[in-house]
C-alpha cells in the first residue's frame, strides 16, 4: 500500500508519514495497487492510477469553492474504487454525500499520539504567527516587518520538526494555514484564525470548525507584496505597456503600501493581540481523537 500526498512546501501535508508510518508501522511500500490518501484538502486532487485497485480515504477533506486549487470531484467510475473510512468534516461528507458518521476531523489531531508534549514552562514565544505559504511568497519581507511588533513567524515550509516546535513554544498562535490552526488546538496551544489573501479557502476552514464544535470568525488583514511580486502583477494585467511603465506602476505602489498599507498591516496584529484566542473542548477533541484510533485499528485488520 502506498501512502499519498501533496508532497509541496507545506507543512500540513508533511504530517502525514510523521503520523500514519508511526501509528501503522509496515503498513506502507511503493505498490500503488492500494493507495492511502489521508491529511490534507485532496479529495479533488488525487486520483486512482491505472493499476489503483483500491484508494483508502482516511480524514481527508475537499476545498469546495475553488477547483482551480482544490480540484474538483472525482469521476463516478473512479469513486468506485474509494473506500472512505472517514473525512475532515461535515461539509465534506455531505459533499460525497457520505454517512455523517465519517465525518470525523482532520487526522492531524493525533499528533500528541506520535510526539512529546513538553510542559507549558518550555514556552518562549508570547506570539507566533504561520501565514500561508503564498503570503510569504506574496511578501518574503513579512518576517521582518512583524517581528518589530514582537511576532514571531513560522515558516509552513520549514522542517516539520521546526514548526511543530514552533508551535508548542508559543503561548498563542496566529494562523493563516489551517494546519497551524489543527496542529496548535491539538497541542493545546490557543490559536486565531487571520485572513490575508484570497488562497484562503473557507469551505476547508468551515469544516474543520465543525468537526470540533467550533463556529470560526476569521479575522481580516491586507495583503502585502514585494516589489518584485508588483511588477509581476503589473506586467500581468498591462501586458502591452513598456516594461518600465510596469517597473513605474510597480514602485508607486510599493512606496504606498510602505507608507500606509504596512502601517495598518503592524496596527491589525497589535490589536490582535487582545483577541480571544480558540481552543476547543478538550473532552471533545479527546473523543475524536478516539475515533480515528479506532478506525485505523479496524483499517489495519482489514488490510493487513
Amino acid at each position: 500500500m502506498k501512502l499519498t500526498y501533496h508532497e509541496g512546501q507545506n507543512f500540513g501535508d508533511a504530517i502525514n508519514p510523521l503520523i500514519f508510518k508511526t501509528l501503522l508501522p509496515g503498513f506502507f511500500d511503493d505498490n500503488n495497487d492500494i493507495e492511502f490518501i489521508g491529511i490534507g484538502s485532496i479529495l479533488g486532487l488525487k486520483r486512482p492510477s491505472v493499476n489503483t485497485k483500491k484508494m483508502i480515504v482516511f480524514s481527508s477533506g475537499f476545498g469546495g469553492g475553488d477547483s482551480k486549487t482544490y480540484g474538483t470531484k472525482p469521476s463516478d467510475d473512479d469513486l468506485k474504487k474509494y473506500d472512505f473510512r472517514c473525512v475532515r468534516g461535515a461539509l465534506t461528507a455531505n459533499y460525497f454525500g457520505l454517512d455523517e458518521k465519517l465525518a470525523i476531523c482532520d487526522g492531524a489531531i493525533l499528533l500528541p499520539k506520535v510526539i512529546s508534549c513538553p510542559s507549558s514552562s518550555t514556552k518562549m514565544h508570547l506570539f507566533s504567527y504561520i501565514p500561508h505559504v503564498s503570503s510569504l511568497i506574496f511578501y518574503p519581507e513579512l518576517p521582518e516587518l512583524l517581528t518589530s511588533v514582537g511576532i514571531n513567524v513560522i515558516d509552513p515550509r520549514d522542517d516539520i520538526n521546526k514548526i511543530i516546535d514552533e508551535i508548542q513554544a508559543s503561548e498563542t498562535l496566529f494562523t493563516e494555514a489551517m494546519h497551524g490552526a489543527i496542529v496548535a488546538d491539538a497541542l493545546r496551544v490557543p490559536w486565531v484564525p487571520i485572513f490575508s489573501n484570497s488562497s484562503i479557502n473557507f469551505f476547508k476552514w468551515n469544516d474543520f470548525g465543525g468537526s470540533l464544535n467550533l463556529q470560526l470568525e476569521i479575522n481580516r488583514t491586507q495583503t502585502l507584496y514585494s516589489q518584485e511580486f508588483l511588477e509581476k502583477i503589473a506586467t500581468n494585467k498591462m501586458q502591452r505597456a513598456p516594461n518600465f511603465i510596469n517597473k513605474a506602476i510597480a514602485l508607486g505602489y510599493k512606496q504606498f503600501q510602505n507608507q500606509f498599507i504596512e502601517r495598518k498591516v503592524t496596527a491589525f496584529f497589535k490589536n490582535l493581540k487582545e483577541t480571544s484566542p480558540i481552543l476547543s473542548d478538550s473532552q471533545v477533541l479527546a473523543n475524536k481523537q478516539e475515533q480515528l484510533l479506532e478506525k485505523l485499528s479496524m483499517l489495519s485488520k482489514d488490510y493487513l
